[in-house]
């Protein structure tokens, strides 16, 4: 019996959603999946928990707002069993709420719905794009790499590089939730951000695709969206995560006294596997 490959995931939907493509569904264990969290927020110190989290009804997006605040990540990783580390940067679209002391968090739709109001809690509202993000984003990034590479770890993460969709397969745009402009400058800070971890990490730990992949779908299960793509990057998406698994499952087992602990996750409401 093939053994099925341990992943873990950190970023959005653009990474979560491949895994309903599979033929096999045993192929993939989904150990957990963290959303909703920049890297800049990862790399900051924690705020205080805001009471409004509670208004959050649903258990998973309640959870996954708490990591985020709690940076939970950094921790649990340590605890995990997992043979790939599939990341993506799609949820750096969201903006950043900082303290003057240096204690931040992502704005998540999920996080502001509860009734948080980032302009009236003692601190301030850094956007998505802007130099202030990248500084604060770099920064985490090299957090997060620092801890991987501690742990021995740092070659099983695979990049999912991906860009927002210019438009969707029937040639339609995405007005009036996203401009052709927002769509522009969210792929120039994306690229930016390749670019960056390019220098880090070597060529083979990207997932790339071409850019006829990056086409919105029109039925997509969560709206259409340039981050929601068409059926066809999902499964271009599925071979080479199956390429890289098969790389890396030899190296991972063998190396498993390294990672104590680590159950896999198993969603039990696919109402909240939107991310």
């Amino acid at each position: 019996m093939k053994t099925p490959t341990r992943l873990l995931i950190f970023g959005s939907c653009v990474s979560r959603d491949i895994l309903n493509y599979l033929q096999d569904k045993t192929q993939v264990v989904l150990v957990d999946y963290y959303a909703r969290c920049s890297l800049g927020s990862l790399g900051a110190r924690p705020i205080e928990m805001p009471s409004t989290v509670e208004n959050i009804t649903s258990k998973f997006q309640r959870r996954m707002v708490e990591r985020d605040i709690r940076k939970d990540f950094l921790n649990d990783v340590t605890g995990l069993h997992f043979d790939l580390l599939l990341i993506d940067f799609v949820d750096e679209r969201l903006n950043l709420y900082v303290e003057p002391g240096g204690r931040a968090c992502t704005l998540s739709s999920e996080l502001l719905s509860s009734g948080f109001c980032a302009d009236s809690e003692g601190g301030a509202k850094i956007y998505s794009g802007s130099e202030e993000f990248w500084h604060l984003w770099e920064a985490g990034w090299e957090i997060f790499l620092s801890k991987l590479r501690h742990l021995g770890v740092l070659g099983r993460v695979r990049v999912n590089q991906v860009f927002w969709a210019v438009g969707t397969k029937n040639g339609g745009n995405f007005a009036p939730h996203f401009s052709g402009r927002q769509i522009d400058s969210a792929n120039q800070f994306l690229d930016r951000m390749y670019q960056r971890v390019r220098v880090d990490l070597p060529s083979e730990q990207f997932l790339r695709f071409d850019e006829g992949l990056m086409t919105g779908a029109v039925a997509h299960k969560w709206g259409v969206s340039p981050f929601h793509y068409d059926d066809a990057y999902y499964h271009a998406a599925i071979q080479q995560l199956t390429v890289a698994s098969a790389s890396s499952l030899h190296a991972s087992r063998s190396a498993e006294t390294q990672l104590p602990g680590g159950t896999p996750l198993v969603l039990r409401d696919k109402r909240d596997n939107r991310l």
